[in-house]
């Protein structure tokens, strides 16, 4: 029985964790951007690149709002130059150089192509939300039975 009342305590969480999700979802571009744009300053060769060098092919943009900003929070690109992620696939030939810009790069900002990801796949968050509380909900339901049915056991002896 304690199991159960463990998974349900777990349960509850899970869903004042979905309200407050719910609650302050407008905070999130904002936090998003915050991340993003301390992350853009500290960039070096030696540490966030690898998530600037990942996160910008993949969701096709530069930069937090624009690739503008590579130029606004980080002295290493000055002069309208961005980091070679920065390129479209197409472009065989950019390196981000000022000449590449904005033709061969990608405009859009990160917290834009983040937000499109997101409300793309929203429905498939929320399925696999909604399938994993089912779970949840069996496991409670089974761990009752079991509870129920050792005590019944043990009166009989």
């Amino acid at each position: 029985m304690i199991f159960a009342v463990l998974l349900i305590i777990i349960f509850i969480l899970e869903i004042a964790g979905g309200i407050a999700g719910y609650v302050l979802h407008g905070k999130v571009e904002e936090e998003l951007k915050k991340v993003l744009t301390d992350s853009q300053k500290q960039f070096s060769p030696n540490s966030t690149e690898n998530f600037w060098k990942d996160v910008q092919p993949r969701f096709k943009c530069c930069g937090v709002n624009s690739y503008a900003d590579w130029a606004t929070n980080n002295n290493n690109y000055e002069n309208n130059t961005v980091p070679k992620s920065c390129c479209k696939e197409t472009a065989t030939s950019c390196s981000g150089a000022q000449s590449d810009v904005p033709g061969n790069i990608y405009t859009q900002g990160c917290v834009q192509g983040f937000g499109q990801f997101v409300k793309d796949n929203i429905f498939i968050i929320g399925g696999v939300g909604i399938g994993l509380a089912f779970v949840q909900i069996v496991g409670i339901l089974f761990a009752c039975c079991l509870a129920r049915a050792l005590k019944k056991e043990y009166e009989v002896v």
